[in-house]
């Protein structure tokens, strides 16, 4: 007798026991959005006078962590699909599940630049500035107060710490090649202008699409008119080799 209560004493602890850990593991997800997609993100705020809970899984059955103090922030990792839960970031980086009542909890979007596209709009903001300078073949500005081509770009990078070699030809060799489709501003647009030879001869900044939609470049213009933005039309485009990434992501 005492065998068969010890074997139904037994039987009953690992069944309590099973149903305890099956409480403490969340369910399989379904996630309905990952909110940190390219460089946006989700931030969370405990608006509840007392304090929200911390917990382990999606749910009020799920253990307390811990108790998130009323105005603490927290990052959202994703939602949970068919709930009122997500799981997040506290500011210690210990991950839990929060409610998203809005009585409990408030949202808000965080957009961030990525640091080439800080980099690439203080580049072009820098080359703006020289907007006019007159051309001259092999000028420097350093030494002639004018650009050529390539030593306008090696003029603007060098200025936020990225070296590029004197020639247009040389530069051509620099970061890595993208097709045009995928230029990004930043990038350098290497074209053969000269008709009389062949090859890379000259190089511009590529500054994205202006308001109208158009391809749009910085460069210094040996045709009279210098420094100056020039519209990527069809005969610009016809003349263009490579483009390069000079700044990375």
């Amino acid at each position: 007798m005492k065998k068969i209560v010890i074997v139904w004493l037994m039987v009953l602890s690992l069944l309590i026991a099973s149903s305890s850990a099956f409480a403490e593991t969340p369910p399989a997800i379904t996630v309905i959005e990952h909110v940190e997609v390219g460089y946006t993100y989700e931030v969370g705020v405990n608006v509840n006078d007392t304090g929200i809970n911390f917990r382990k899984g999606p749910g009020t059955q799920y253990a307390r962590i811990r108790y998130l103090a009323p105005g603490e922030e927290f990052r959202v990792i994703e939602r949970i699909a068919g709930t009122t839960w997500a799981k997040v970031n506290d500011a210690s980086g210990i991950v839990g599940y929060v409610t998203t009542l809005s009585k409990f909890s408030s949202f808000r979007t965080v957009n961030v630049v990525p640091a080439w596209s800080v980099k690439a709009d203080e580049i072009i903001a820098y080359g703006k500035q020289y907007l006019g300078v007159p051309y001259k073949f092999g000028a420097e500005y350093e030494n002639d107060g004018l650009f050529d081509c390539s030593s306008f770009m090696q003029y603007i990078f060098g200025k936020y710490g990225i070296k590029l070699p004197r020639t247009s030809k040389q530069q051509s060799q620099v970061g890595q090649t993208v097709p045009f489709e995928s230029a990004r501003k930043g990038d350098l647009i290497l074209l053969d202008v000269v008709s009389s030879r062949e090859g890379i001869d000259h190089v511009g900044l590529y500054m994205g699409k202006n308001t109208q939609g158009q391809d749009i470049m910085i460069h210094s213009n040996p045709s009279g008119q210098g420094v100056n933005i020039k519209v990527l039309d069809s005969v610009w485009m016809r003349r263009i080799v490579k483009v390069q990434r000079i700044i990375p992501n």
